[in-house]
């Protein structure tokens, strides 16, 4: 092969998945971004890891502001104080964040360890579980809230979040346990049950 030929083969690049560039008629290309290391999701599924320019682009990852968007499943709370005359509480979660609007979990009446598998899409990078227990006559009492660093817990494993009280401390309010995605990981398009609005 002569030196022109050879010249010619290297100015040739092969495209990868997910770069982006402009091919010419002589088939080189002009710019080429390199692909991005994927993660898997609650599904299955694949998602580009947040890099910041990758973020931007990438609904999935961010909202329209450049926040970290994440899915948060809040699997069940262990122990937690009984605030009702019998002993328990009818518990549920709200989660608010620096802005947004909060949301909440369904109550779960009558227990210590309530269940509730329900997922939320958040966006970081804190976000705050308060626990409260429901009550008909009277203002709901707080039982214990937990502040949660999305992108440290961001790993998929199950997180142990000891609650605080009113005042900050730990006083036997019981323990959270989360799970926490990078990314909104439900199939575009789709409802998927258990999963409610994004904060």
């Amino acid at each position: 092969m002569t030196n022109e030929g050879a010249a010619a083969m290297d100015a040739r690049v092969v495209v990868v998945a997910g770069a982006h560039g402009d091919t010419h008629d002589d088939g080189t290309v002009s710019s080429v971004a390199t692909e991005t290391p994927a993660a898997t999701v609650a599904d299955g599924s694949e998602v580009t890891k947040s890099s910041p320019a990758a973020s931007r682009r990438n609904p999935l990852l961010t909202s329209s502001g450049g926040t970290p968007r994440y899915t948060l499943k809040i699997h069940k709370a262990v122990n937690i104080k009984g605030m009702d005359a019998n002993g328990k509480s009818d518990a549920y979660c709200t989660l608010t964040n620096y802005k947004g609007k909060p949301k909440s979990t369904k109550v779960i009446m009558a227990t210590l360890n309530p269940i509730w598998n329900e997922t939320f899409i958040v966006r970081g990078p804190t976000l705050r579980i308060s626990m409260y227990d429901k009550d008909l006559m009277s203002a709901d009492d707080m039982i214990g809230y937990a502040d949660i660093d999305l992108q440290s817990a961001a790993d998929g494993t199950e997180r142990d979040f000891r609650m605080l009280d009113e005042t900050g401390h730990h006083s036997h309010r019981g323990h959270l346990l989360v799970i926490v995605y990078p990314g909104d990981t439900r199939p575009k398009g789709k409802y998927v049950p258990g999963h409610n609005d994004t904060l």
